[in-house]
């Protein structure tokens, strides 16, 4: 193996000087190759020629100072300079250091002597320097790629965000038009084979709409995309609700289903009721359909958190006898897409995305969850979120729920939806509910015929030609008849994404219904402006 060598050039016009320097060198066991200039332009041609590791240059020269050399920056990043200067002349020793020179030492026998040891020293001292200075580069390039990688990820989050509601607009725009038809179709005279195809029918698309909303759920959880949306709620009345959904599978399979509630569970608490029935709705739903014999125990208890003001940690934990999951599975069953079986032959159909979505959902509501299970012998999933204690005005809500069951009075609806299926299944369902109708296709028109007669209710379709639902809205509010330019409107749309509802009520509608539409939610709406 060669030794390796170190390259010094000497720059100095004082040939005893240059040759007491080499000497030292010589007598020493630092492995160097030494070259030598006697002046400015000798050293320029010599670094030009051979780049070494280390210079060692007088600071006077007869052709210049080494400050020359310095200020130019010629060796900046090449090299390690160390500058030598005679007694007296410190101050000059110091501003070539300012300048760039890594060390000095004064000219003498010792420090010749010594020149071995003052150069090691300077080329560690370098080296230092350049690995802080690399290590800072790096930084400096990482920052930058991060940076970009961040705009990329926010930018490719945003073109996620508008695929999923363009996607949720394309789907659901045609579901609309397929449950508007069926509904009108179940409301008419039918024969008995008749109905039960248009059941059948009607439960085939709910499944298939239940399918979106998981798959559209999922991705705006994994970007970021869904809020929760707080409210006061009965935590034993949703219990029941969810139950009641499912007794009638439960009975078909001979199984008991049973409710546990806690008698010290408040009677109100503050939290995502919508998104808390989602996780329910899915946990029983499993246990009913992997259980064949036995029962499902749904059970809720309440406990105080103490960390916050009116805090509640609701406990909840579903109970079956069913088919149990195998330990080494735990994990991998919250995972989207994963089936236990995932073979053709399976005997449990499902697209794998509900415990994925629960397991997301809970974590959401800054809850935790755990599971226990043995094979053939049954399954208990507990998980529990934090809500807030609800305080006595939050009653007024009971009332409002009330009001919507009145019955609606006949109502002058303007419907403006430009396609030709769900507008004549929506003046279909609104006419069975014994309103009148008038039908447009876009915004523009919409306004014309507000102008021209009065109306008690706009129902607003989002994405129209010439002239979309929100522009129409907000050139409805500034109409000069305070009536008219008042007129409660309805969102109707197929748009289904985080801020939807925010972005509509906030261009002026007064509501909002996501498509596909049913005649109860119809009802539900019309019961505020009746």
């Amino acid at each position: 193996m060669a030794e390796e060598y170190t390259n010094i050039l000497i720059v100095e016009d004082e040939k005893a000087h240059a040759e007491a320097i080499s000497r030292a060198f010589s007598s020493s066991n630092f492995q160097v190759r030494i070259d030598q200039a006697n002046t400015l332009r000798d050293y320029h041609q010599k670094v030009a020629a051979n780049i070494p590791d280390v210079v060692v240059m007088d600071l006077n020269l007869s052709d210049g100072s080494a400050l020359d050399v310095l200020d130019a920056g010629t060796a900046e990043g090449a090299y390690p300079i160390l500058v030598m200067t005679a007694h007296g002349n410190e101050a000059m020793a110091v501003a070539a250091m300012k300048a760039g020179a890594l060390d000095y030492v004064v000219k003498s026998a010792e420090s010749f002597a010594a020149m071995p040891q003052i150069v090691q020293r300077v080329l560690r001292e370098w080296r230092l320097v350049q690995e802080k200075k690399r290590a800072e580069q790096a930084l400096v390039e990482s920052e930058r790629r991060l940076r970009l990688a961040l705009e990329a990820a926010e930018q490719a989050s945003c073109a996620k965000s508008e695929f999923l509601a363009n996607m949720s607009h394309e789907i659901r725009t045609p579901l609309n038009g397929i449950f508007g038809l069926l509904q009108h179709l179940k409301s008419s005279p039918l024969a008995k084979d008749q109905a039960q195809s248009v059941d059948l029918a009607l439960e085939s698309g709910q499944k298939l709409l239940s399918i979106l909303n998981d798959i559209l759920d999922l991705s705006r959880i994994e970007a970021g995309c869904m809020d929760l949306s707080n409210t006061s709620f009965d935590p034993a009345k949703l219990v029941t609700q969810v139950c009641g959904i499912f007794h009638a599978n439960a009975a078909a399979k001979n199984l008991v289903l049973l409710q546990e509630i806690s008698p010290d569970l408040p009677p109100r608490v503050i939290g995502d009721e919508g998104r808390l029935r989602q996780v329910l709705f899915n946990l029983v739903g499993n246990a009913v359909k992997f259980t064949e014999q036995g029962e499902i125990i749904l059970h809720v208890e309440a406990l105080d958190d103490p960390k916050r003001l009116n805090g509640l940690r609701l406990e909840f934990t579903v109970q079956d006898t069913g088919i149990g999951i195998a330990r080494d599975k735990f994990d991998a069953v919250f995972e989207p897409f994963y089936q236990v079986d995932g073979s053709n032959t399976r005997r449990y159909g499902g697209a794998g995305l509900g415990l994925g979505i629960v397991k997301r959902l809970v974590q959401l509501m800054r809850g935790d969850l755990r599971i226990e299970s043995e094979l053939d012998k049954g399954t208990l999933i507990h998980f529990a979120v934090e809500v807030e204690r609800a305080g006595p005005d939050s009653d007024f809500e009971d009332i409002a729920a009330a009001e919507i069951n009145l019955p609606v009075r006949p109502l002058k609806i303007l419907l403006a939806e430009d396609d030709r299926i769900n507008r004549f299944t929506l003046e279909r369902m609104l006419a069975k509910q014994g309103h009148e109708v008038r039908a447009v296709t876009d915004g523009r028109k919409c306004l014309d015929l507000l102008r021209q007669d009065c109306f008690d209710v706009v129902f607003m379709d989002i994405q129209m030609p010439e002239m979309d639902g929100l522009e129409a809205t907000r050139l409805t509010r500034i109409l000069d008849d305070p009536q008219k330019s008042r007129i409660p409107i309805v969102a109707l749309t197929a748009h289904a994404m985080k801020g939807d509802r925010e972005r509509f009520l906030a261009a002026g509608m007064d509501d909002y219904i996501s498509k596909p539409v049913h005649a109860e939610e119809i009802r539900r709406v019309l019961a505020r402006f009746a």
